[in-house]
């Protein structure tokens, strides 16, 4: 029997699967989890300072009480972690801190459809030869976007410039951006 895949659709909306079986979040205090959690995924590579988290999940900034802040953020990690586990996915670490550092580590095997969407457009490039239509022809074959936004509403309200950084980075990779960060149709 093949292992389950945490399968995890960013764009176009925002769903994740374990298997065949929708991880759903219970309605306590779901919703700071959630934005956390989509916040670690978008910066999978690198991951995000607890002191950025703080800002974008409380507002606090440094003239605020980051005692509070660190505090209240450790609870919502620790009440993730607790989250997923109940949602049916393996026990597990899923967020680690290092350095002031924040990052989601997954011991099983994980599809993210932002990463699928990327590597489409790089292959996409190279099949050009180049840039030109790169983007109409990853678009044509990928079925990740759904709907009418390119990323969780909930992104665009706490996490603006990062989920902005993102999409114009997939937008500069596909050759088919001018330097505006206005929404675009897709």
């Amino acid at each position: 029997m093949a292992s389950k895949v945490l399968q995890i659709r960013m764009l176009g909306g925002f769903s994740i699967y374990y298997g065949e079986e929708p991880v759903i979040f219970n309605k306590m205090g779901s919703s700071k989890s959630v934005r956390l959690l989509q916040m670690l995924l978008l910066s999978l590579k690198n991951g995000i300072s607890k002191s950025e988290l703080i800002d974008n999940l409380y507002g606090w900034n440094e003239k605020q009480d980051m005692a509070n802040g660190n505090k209240n953020l450790n609870n919502l990690i620790y009440r993730l972690k607790k989250q997923l586990v109940s949602c049916g996915l393996p026990d597990g670490e899923y967020v680690t801190i290092n350095d002031g550092m924040c990052s989601f580590r997954c011991s099983v095997a994980m599809e993210l459809d932002t990463q699928r969407f990327e590597e489409a457009v790089e292959r996409a490039k190279k099949a050009m030869g180049g840039v030109k239509n790169a983007y109409s022809y990853s678009m044509k074959r990928m079925s990740c976007i759904r709907g009418n936004s390119f990323l969780p509403a909930c992104l665009m309200c706490g996490f603006t410039i990062r989920a902005i950084i993102i999409k114009n980075s997939i937008w500069r990779r596909s050759g088919n951006w001018n330097g505006s960060t206005k929404e675009r149709e897709i």
